[in-house]
């Protein structure tokens, strides 16, 4: 991206980034910069913050590979996700992916190892006027292998 739009970007989610934050993926790349700018061109490295259920970056998005991550304590789950594009949701009890699959605003969920699987017409991977005209998505393998 161009290096003062990414600048700009960088130092607006720095500015959100409180001292509560976990950065997993500077633990992982050594270092905490995730801005890197060469030949007059800007990346913004792939980004995951641990952080608590009432952070304000909690549902923070952005366009580059970025991401949050907590636990809830004295919620639902369901409350902490409304609205939500697509979800993975790592959890030992299948009921409760189910009940997130009935929530109408959840409009992809992934449920454990199945969170990685790709499908190029599915939804952030591929065909966005798709994912327009879809009600819900959902990965059933998931929770039946859970089942297993």
């Amino acid at each position: 991206m161009n290096p003062d739009s990414a600048r700009g970007l960088y130092k607006f989610i720095k500015s959100r980034m409180t001292s509560k934050i976990n950065n997993l993926t500077a633990e992982i790349r050594g270092e905490k910069e995730f801005l890197h700018v060469e030949d007059n061109l800007a990346y913004l490295m792939p980004t995951l913050l641990e952080l608590d259920e009432e952070h304000q970056m909690r549902t923070d998005e952005y366009p580059f590979s970025f991401g949050t991550i907590y636990r809830p304590d004295d919620y639902l789950v369901e409350e902490l996700v409304e609205d939500t594009l697509s979800l993975s949701y790592l959890t030992d009890n299948p009921a409760n992916a189910r009940r997130l699959l009935n929530i109408p605003s959840i409009k992809k969920v992934f449920v454990n190892d199945q969170s990685f699987t790709m499908d190029i017409a599915a939804p952030h991977e591929g065909h966005r006027c798709d994912f327009l005209y879809v009600s819900k998505a959902s990965n059933y393998d998931g929770i039946n292998n859970i089942l297993k």
